[in-house]
Formats: C-alpha cells, structure tokens, sequence
C-alpha cells in the first residue's frame, strides 16, 4: 500500500514539473514574439494598431501580462513601445461585441496593476484599465482609493466605468481615506451625484481645510439635494472673502440640479434668490444665468420676472431679460412690453424698442412710431429700424 502510494506520489511530481517546464518554455517562446509586435509600434495609422494588437490578444492573456511588465518607471528607459502597445490592446478590447477579449485585457492588466512594484506604473496600467474596464474592475480599482498616489487614477477609472458597486466604493473609501486623499473622494461622490453621500459630506463643508470644504460644497451643489440647501445658503453669506466669488455659482447649480430631479419650486425658489440679491452689475452674469433657468422652468409664466427684470440698472441683465423675452411669443406679452416701455427709463426704453423690432409682432408698430418722437436720441435711434422691420414700406 505504501509502496503504491509513494509512486502516486513520485508520479504526480513527474507531472509537475513537466508542466512547470512547459510553462517556462512557453514564457520563453512567447517573449520573442511580443518583442517583435512592439517593434512594429507606434502603428502608422488605426487599422494598423489594431491589428496588432489582435495579434497581442490572439497570443493569449500571458502576452498581455508580458507588455505589462514591460512598462518601466519613469527614469527606467524608453517603454513607449510598450505603452502603445498597451493602450492599443485596451482600446481594441473595448470594442462593441468583444467581451471575450475585454474581459481578457482587463483581468491581465489588474493583475499587473497589483503586482507591479512602482506606484507611477500602477497609474499608468490603472489608466488603461478606464478604457475597457467592467464591473469586474470595480473591487480591484477601489482597492486603490486610500493610496495618495493612486486614488486619482482609480477615482477617474472607476468614473469612466460607473458599473454597479462604484458609489459604495467611493462611500467606503470616504470613511478610511487619508486626509489628501478626501479631496479625490469628494469631487467623484459630488459628480456621481452620490444622494447617500449627503449625510456625509455637509460636515465637511465646514472643514477648516479650504481644499475639501470648497470640493464638498461643489459635490452637494452638484447632487441638488435639499438637505444640501442650508449649507449652500450659507456659504452664500458666511464663506470666506476669497470664497464667496464663487458661492452663486455654487448656489445656482444647486438649483439646476433640483430643477432637474424633479423640485422645479425649490429650483426656482433658489433661482429667484439669485435675481433678488445678485442684481448689481458687477455680478449680472449670475443673475443673468438664474433668470434663464426660470425662463426655461416657467416658459410663458415667466414674463413677471423678465419684465421686472428689465428694471436692473444692469444693462447686461436687461439686455438677458430682452433676449429671453423671445421665448414668450404673443401679442398678450408684446402688449406687457409696450407698456413696460412706456413706463421705463429712457435707456431702458431704447432697448426694449429695439427688442420688439427684433420680435416682428406688428401689434407694436403704434408704440414704436411714437417712439420716433421721443425727445430722448437713443429712443429714436432705436425705433427707426423697429419701425422698419414692424411696418415694411408703410
């Protein structure tokens, strides 16, 4: 019994080392042929590169691992053959109906990225995994986002990928990420628009550190969650004078974002904000931007706010609520505008006679013929080619 089993045993060592050397061999026989496919990049045009590497995947995942290794930190040589080869491979593999070769690539590249002992390497094959990588790129890039040197490159892979799994990496990471590294975390929860990270990141809009306080408020600006809505205020009013530049703009796409989710009064309540308390004209432009999303949100309904917003002593806001009165045709609204104009400075009158020449609605033409006898100069100036474009030859 013994006796057999010992020959089971010298037997099944026979084999292993029959096939150890058949896999060396093998890596030995593979080697020259990878080297003569990277002699042939960079490839003189798409076709070519694609067809090499075709040649690169036919040879088989250990030829994949072999351009890998091939890769060299910065400093240890010329790789750029190497590198071609390997984007070529990666975007040859994301092609419509090749999962096989996809699937492939990936695995070979991660496991690479894994054992590969320089970080600036890991980044480079972390990079070409966000052309081709799947759900199945997930868990191995997430592994990556505590790393200060490669949670970058992992955080915009795994945004490129957006497969099932990458919110709740980012949420985990947030937990165990060093403090530079937060940063990275921050900016992709806010543009996945992460609704479970909200909890968590209103507490960092009250960080002492400028960096994630400014990327925290940007993320919840960019999620339009109405929890988000106190803290954005806020900063509004409370943010540092460096800050505060950039609070309305913040405080603006938060209302996009909830006009966009489905809370158009919110939206709009947060808009109309705006237009009440950034109305001078060194910051019209917000105003300019708030008013559009009310007109895009309200569309007829939003004749009161342009027209009150033609009493701006901002030429540019009235000059935007001007433009955006095209979008409310009718002679009902050209009748509002009529008496608008009638009622309003005498600049203010100027551009809104021009305007109802631009709209062609001829109901204006009696109150831009009156406009010729304006004692003001840029009312006439402006009413002559109204008056043209409304009355032709009469």
């Amino acid at each position: 019994m013994r006796r057999t089993q010992a020959q089971v045993l010298i037997a099944l060592a026979l084999l292993v080392a029959a096939a150890a050397g058949g896999h060396a061999e093998d890596a030995a026989g593979l080697r020259p042929k990878v080297t003569a496919l990277l002699g042939r990049f960079p490839a003189a045009n798409g076709a070519d590169r694609d067809a090499l590497a075709a040649e690169i995947l036919k040879l088989g995942p250990a030829a994949v691992t072999e351009v890998c290794g091939r890769v060299l930190p910065p400093g240890g040589g010329d790789d750029s053959a190497a590198r071609f080869a390997l984007n070529a491979v990666a975007v040859y593999a994301a092609r419509s109906g090749a999962e096989r070769d996809r699937l492939l690539a990936v695995r070979a590249i991660l496991d690479a990225a894994r054992k590969a002992a320089d970080k600036d390497v890991k980044a480079f094959l972390i990079s070409q995994v966000q052309l081709a990588g799947g759900a199945e790129a997930v868990k191995p890039l997430a592994a990556y986002l505590t790393d200060e040197r490669l949670a970058e490159p992992a955080a915009q892979a795994l945004l490129a990928i957006r497969a099932p799994g990458t919110e709740a990496a980012f949420l985990k990471a947030l937990d165990a990420a060093p403090g530079p590294v937060r940063v990275t975390i921050v900016k992709a929860l806010g543009e996945l628009r992460s609704r479970e990270a909200v909890r968590k990141l209103v507490p960092l809009a009250s960080s002492p550190d400028d960096r994630l306080r400014q990327t925290a408020l940007f993320a919840l600006a960019n999620i339009g969650d109405p929890a988000a809505g106190p803290v954005l205020e806020r900063a509004r009013l409370a943010a540092p004078l460096h800050e505060r530049s950039e609070a309305p703009a913040l405080y603006l796409l938060y209302a996009r974002r909830l006009v966009e989710s489905g809370k158009a009064a919110e939206g709009l309540a947060v808009a109309r904000s705006i237009l009440k308390y950034y109305s001078a004209p060194a910051e019209s432009h917000v105003a300019a931007n708030a008013l559009s999303l009310v007109v895009s949100v309200l569309k007829d309904r939003a004749l009161t706010d342009l027209l009150a917003a033609v009493d701006s002593p901002s030429a540019k806001l009235r000059g935007a609520a001007l433009e955006l009165a095209g979008a409310i045709p009718g002679s009902d609204a050209t009748g509002q505008w009529v008496e608008k104009a009638a009622a309003a400075s005498p600049e203010a009158r100027a551009e809104i006679v021009a305007m109802l020449g631009r709209r062609g609605d001829r109901a204006a033409l009696t109150a831009v013929r009156e406009a010729l006898q304006s004692p003001d100069q840029a009312v006439r100036l402006a009413a002559i080619p109204a008056a043209v474009r409304l009355g032709g030859v009469d």
